[in-house]
């Protein structure tokens, strides 16, 4: 066994190749597959830069370690078997924590990955660094701590040490659609934003190996709203775009918000679901101020939003 360079854990790790070292490590990454540890390479002019981290200050060089551990597991939700560790990404690594939401659909992956959808009783201490790494999270304590939120949210029972779903979380399991290859666009269907769709959204899906499914666009014989809850609940996500319409007024034109994205989104929400969030940067003024506190993907012409739209797919770890 050897030592894993990130956390001093116990690790595998194969003969050096070359320039790098790779390294299987349960508490730097994820792995969907519970007997294969996730794994990582190390290029050897990176490995200074690590261990230079126990020479900061304990709090930083935590903060640090959490930062890449992130940003692994983010590469292996995105499909990446092995992400690759050079000194420029350890270098831009900045720790940003996970919210609960986030926090949840992590958590529901790891049921549904590890066969958990079933009235079985589990324990989450039977892995705990690899709910460490996925959840972001540092000991026992703070995983209890959430699962005791789960637990008053009724998404999970739980009775001396072990837990289950509950018919509320069954429902959430479902909802989350890891197996759905769609991906729901709800946005302002017009000429002015067909291009944005056609060569920024849907473009961006498609590399992330899903199916863009703009309502409009689909053919059907049922009521237009009931084809929309429809196709939201089958959706591995939700993609919505708030750029809308402006009123004439020069000095101070107004939004001609489109509802039916804002309902779209929030009933997505209610299931669950990731949303993520979009808009032409010279409107997001112009969002509703509930909604504006989510990070948008703010684009400037379709080529910005596609790009910018597959990295988050990506890095959200929703692509196939």
């Amino acid at each position: 066994m050897s030592e894993c360079p990130i956390w001093g854990t116990e690790a595998t790790s194969l003969p050096k190749t070359g320039d790098w070292e790779d390294f299987g490590s349960a508490r730097a990454g994820y792995s969907s597959n519970k007997a294969r540890l996730p794994t990582y390479r190390i290029i050897r002019s990176a490995v200074p830069i690590l261990e230079g981290w126990k020479d900061k200050d304990q709090s930083e060089a935590l903060s640090l370690r959490r930062g890449l551990t992130n940003w692994i597991v983010s590469q292996h939700l995105a499909g990446v078997q092995k992400p690759v560790i050079t000194s420029a990404i350890i270098q831009n690594i900045v720790h940003k924590k996970l919210s609960f939401n986030v926090r949840k659909e992590r958590f529901f992956r790891f049921v549904a990955d590890r066969g958990y959808d079933d009235v079985e009783d589990f324990r989450l201490e039977d892995e705990p660094e690899q709910l460490f790494a996925l959840l972001d999270m540092l000991d026992n304590d703070q995983l209890i701590s959430f699962a005791v939120l789960l637990c008053e949210s009724g998404l999970l029972k739980g009775k001396k040490g072990y837990c289950s779903l509950t018919p509320k979380g069954f429902e959430v399991l479902d909802n989350n659609s890891f197996d759905s290859t769609s991906v729901f666009v709800a946005m302002w269907f017009d000429a002015k934003t067909d291009l944005a769709f056609e060569a920024g959204i849907g473009p961006a899906i498609k590399k992330c190996g899903l199916e863009a499914i703009r309502i409009d666009k689909k053919d059907h014989a049922n009521k237009i709203c009931d084809e929309i809850i429809s196709e939201i609940r089958r959706a591995r996500f939700v993609v919505a775009d708030f750029t809308c319409g402006l009123t004439n007024d020069e000095k101070d034109p107004i939004a001609i918000a489109r509802g039916g994205v804002y309902y779209e989104a929030g009933f997505a929400q209610g299931l669950g679901k990731t949303v993520i969030w979009t808009c032409k940067a010279e409107q997001i003024k112009h969002v509703h101020f509930d909604t504006r506190q989510y990070a948008h993907i703010l684009w400037d012409n379709p080529a910005d939003l596609a790009t910018k739209l597959e990295s988050r797919i990506k890095a959200l770890g929703l692509s196939l």
